[in-house]
């Protein structure tokens, strides 16, 4: 007889925890609003319709179910009010469920400061669960990096449709990213053990960044050369506007997850790995279980003509210093590098004692290139006369096509 029960096995997490029990050839119960949505044919895994904003739908998805996977969120189709929804379902849930059922739920890392809607919801949640005396395993994370995960797909999207990362003041805050694997590892153990009381742990892979960072080494991962900007004040409304025209699949999740990038997610201490005897994994490592996906080839024809026309953005944009810092080998001579310079038109190029090598180019600007204290690192900072201008980044790109 069925004993577990995934609440949201059609959602990234869910559907991937599913895919892991079939695998040991587990026997599971998967509930769904829309049960179409549920992918699997095997003959262990029982499909039924239920809706967390229906107690009387659930009866049928909880009898004889000892362990339930709550990996349900209403952020993705509830709109602006999504936290009072999650509220009520996690209500309804304990309405229907007996205390000595054990749940399993996975949050979000809780950061010491004031929270954003979206993790103040995750924590309410599992304040709820916890309510009723059952024995709640939650465990909280930063962002989960696989194919299908929004945080991750946002990353991807970004990287590949903007030819720049941009870099506020709020995106300076340091997270601590996981695999879909090991959180699926976390999952699945946490079935099997038993504990006397409602606890939580924090869990994460190997390597900490700052937001923004992940985006640098995604590009990097991925062979991509992006720029960085830093803007400190660049307000986060303009920010979900820009992701609206970027990664309009992604706009509307993903301006609730802008609150909540400026506060820290990163694992405080090793409970979660004393207790499950996981390996953390490295983030290249962690990008490589990543099914890699052949995404469009950009044109960035439509980005700038947002910049162009777009009344707010280039007050912030205009002027602002692009920064590139490339890897170079030991042999790398960059004044030869720099004689070879010589073939671009209109290019100008003196030196500096402060910027190096200074390249000018009529109606463009000019770009500073030196090399790094240690000479491992080509650091090429742009100064473009009009940010928008494609033609700043076709220079950009001609120079850069030079490095061998």
């Amino acid at each position: 007889m069925t004993k577990i029960l995934i609440i949201g096995a059609s959602g990234f997490v869910g559907s991937n925890l599913l895919s892991h029990f079939e695998t040991l050839q587990v026997s599971v119960r998967v509930m769904s609003r829309k049960p179409q949505k549920i992918n699997s044919d095997s003959s262990l895994t029982e499909i039924v319709k239920g809706d967390l904003d229906d107690p009387k739908s659930l009866l049928t998805s909880v009898k004889g179910i000892e362990t339930i996977y709550y990996l349900s969120h209403a952020m993705g189709y509830a709109g602006a009010d999504f936290e009072n929804q999650e509220k009520v379902q996690a209500e309804n849930l304990l309405s229907v469920i007996d205390p000595k059922v054990k749940i399993i739920y996975l949050s979000g890392i809780l950061p010491s400061t004031e929270l954003s809607k979206h993790l103040r919801s995750r924590k309410q949640v599992g304040d709820i669960l916890r309510s009723a005396g059952n024995i709640v395993i939650e465990f909280r994370a930063s962002i989960i990096i696989g194919e299908g995960s929004t945080s991750f797909e946002m990353v991807r999207s970004l990287v590949n449709r903007v030819p720049f990362i941009l870099s506020a003041k709020w995106s300076q805050s340091f997270c601590q990213p996981i695999s879909i694997v090991n959180v699926v590892q976390y999952l699945s153990l946490a079935e099997s053990k038993k504990f006397l009381e409602a606890t939580n742990f924090e869990i994460g892979d190997k390597d900490i960044f700052k937001y923004k960072d992940l985006l640098v080494e995604y590009a990097k991962f991925e062979g991509l050369r992006r720029p960085e900007i830093k803007i400190d004040d660049f307000p986060k409304e303009l920010a979900a506007k820009l992701l609206a025209v970027v990664i309009p699949e992604y706009s509307e999740v993903g301006a609730k997850l802008i609150e909540s990038i400026e506060h820290e997610t990163i694992v405080t201490d090793g409970k979660a790995a004393k207790e499950f005897g996981i390996k953390p994994l490295p983030f290249d490592q962690v990008l490589g279980l990543v099914p890699q996906v052949k995404l469009e080839e950009r044109n960035f024809d439509s980005f700038f003509r947002f910049l162009q026309n777009n009344h707010d953005l280039p007050d912030y944009l205009k002027g602002q210093v692009l920064m590139y810092t490339i890897e170079v080998k030991d042999s790398f001579d960059i004044s030869s590098w720099i004689d070879n310079l010589n073939s671009i038109p209109l290019l100008k190029i003196s030196k500096d004692q402060t910027k190096g090598f200074v390249l000018k180019i009529p109606f463009v600007g000019q770009i500073g290139i030196k090399l790094s204290p240690d000479n491992k690192k080509l650091l090429i900072a742009v100064e473009a006369k009009y940010f928008f201008q494609k033609a700043g980044f076709g220079l950009v790109n001609a120079v850069l096509s030079k490095i061998k």
